[in-house]
């Protein structure tokens, strides 16, 4: 009868390792670990783990989580959480939280269960189950079990206990604990944190979250986003936006646009063109042209002098003398003497000599050259000479020449006479 052929089993048991083929039908078992086959149609089972597989579509269930994949498509959904994945295109949902990226970057966090995907690089993490895969590199943990394969390269370590001892080198893996001493550097591995101690810099890992402390300067990375501190600075760092906050100053850099938040006092630079807010005070700068706008009130400017006092601020312009006041900041401009005062923070310029105070911090420079350099920041003086190059924008001054080039866009200042020059186009002003 061909209907009872599909009925006739047989089984074969080899210790803990039990398989039993029924025509079609075959059914796995090793220890918790057991594997369904029937057709085309797969069900896996590893304790709370289940992957169904049915052609191109795949069904995995790890306890109150499910994943979906059917061609191209995967939906995630657990409670109120899910996440859909339509080729390079990733949507998650979190109850009210949604985040939509269209990179080839993916990282998927749930719980134990984390999925990292970059372009060639993947790793996944599933409880205590670690694998990645980096082209022609694979390394898979599962406990105190670990397989690393490299081209042709591999090695297997089963009991929880390993040493390995090559000249200066030393690794020990003791179950999920790992320490590597290399000289005077140590690496600390356990579970998803890492540590790593070189002298008097340390470096913490923990999941895709990077803390980098040397002395007093720390450096947090969280994926593609950056945070630097040293002392009272904080810099943060995201794509091609920069944040940078000393006290209570800030400024956001976000390609060739600059963002100044000083207290109430806003300047916000695009190109050529200069926009300042005091709470309801704005001044447009256009070149040489100045317009204010207090309320219902306008001035507009075109001579060399101006006095503007509103609230704690105060700009006095008259010729080659310019005095800000805004609250605890207060810059002073006289011929070649520049001085600034920001709270704690205090710049002295006169000719070739510059003292700079920040905090415990003291530079004072009385020879006729200086350089410094602060993260992609440098200023060089050299006796009349400066140039200052941060990021794509430099600025080049001579005696009274001054030159700024930033990306597309160069300004070129020579006393009374400015030279304007964006893509094509070209403005020159001499006096008023």
């Amino acid at each position: 009868n061909s209907s009872m052929l599909c009925y006739a089993p047989k089984t074969t048991t080899l210790l803990c390792y039990t398989t039993t083929t029924l025509s079609c039908y075959t059914t796995t078992t090793l220890l918790c670990y057991t594997t369904t086959t029937l057709l085309c149609y797969t069900t896996t089972t590893l304790l709370c783990y289940t992957t169904t597989t049915l052609s191109c579509y795949t069904t995995t269930t790890l306890s109150c989580y499910t994943t979906t994949t059917l061609l191209c498509y995967t939906t995630t959904t657990l409670s109120c959480y899910t996440t859909t994945i339509l080729s390079c295109y990733t949507t998650t949902t979190l109850s009210c939280y949604t985040t939509t990226t269209l990179l080839c970057y993916t990282t998927t966090t749930l719980s134990c269960y984390t999925t990292t995907t970059l372009s060639c690089y993947t790793t996944t993490t599933l409880l205590c189950y670690t694998t990645t895969t980096l082209l022609c590199y694979t390394t898979t943990t599962l406990s105190c079990y670990t397989t690393t394969t490299l081209l042709c390269y591999t090695t297997t370590t089963l009991l929880c206990y390993t040493t390995t001892t090559l000249s200066c080198y030393t690794t020990t893996t003791l179950s999920c604990y790992t320490t590597t001493i290399l000289l005077c550097y140590t690496t600390t591995t356990l579970s998803c944190y890492t540590t790593t101690t070189l002298s008097c810099y340390t470096t913490t890992i923990l999941s895709c979250y990077t803390t980098t402390t040397l002395s007093c300067y720390t450096t947090t990375t969280l994926s593609c986003y950056t945070t630097t501190t040293l002392l009272c600075y904080t810099t943060t760092t995201l794509l091609c936006y920069t944040t940078t906050t000393l006290l209570c100053y800030t400024t956001t850099t976000l390609s060739c646009y600059t963002t100044t938040i000083l207290s109430c006092y806003t300047t916000t630079t695009l190109l050529c063109y200069t926009t300042t807010t005091l709470s309801c005070y704005t001044t447009t700068t256009l070149l040489c042209y100045t317009t204010t706008t207090l309320s219902c009130y306008t001035t507009t400017t075109l001579l060399c002098y101006t006095t503007t006092t509103l609230l704690c601020y105060t700009t006095t312009t008259l010729s080659c003398y310019t005095t800000t006041t805004l609250s605890c900041y207060t810059t002073t401009t006289l011929l070649c003497y520049t001085t600034t005062t920001l709270s704690c923070y205090t710049t002295t310029i006169l000719s070739c000599y510059t003292t700079t105070t920040l905090l415990c911090y003291t530079t004072t420079t009385l020879s006729c050259y200086t350089t410094t350099t602060l993260l992609c920041y440098t200023t060089t003086t050299l006796s009349c000479y400066t140039t200052t190059t941060l990021l794509c924008y430099t600025t080049t001054s001579l005696l009274g020449h001054t030159t700024t080039t930033l990306s597309c866009y160069t300004t070129t200042t020579l006393s009374c006479y400015t030279t304007t020059t964006l893509l094509c186009y070209t403005t020159t002003t001499l006096l008023c």
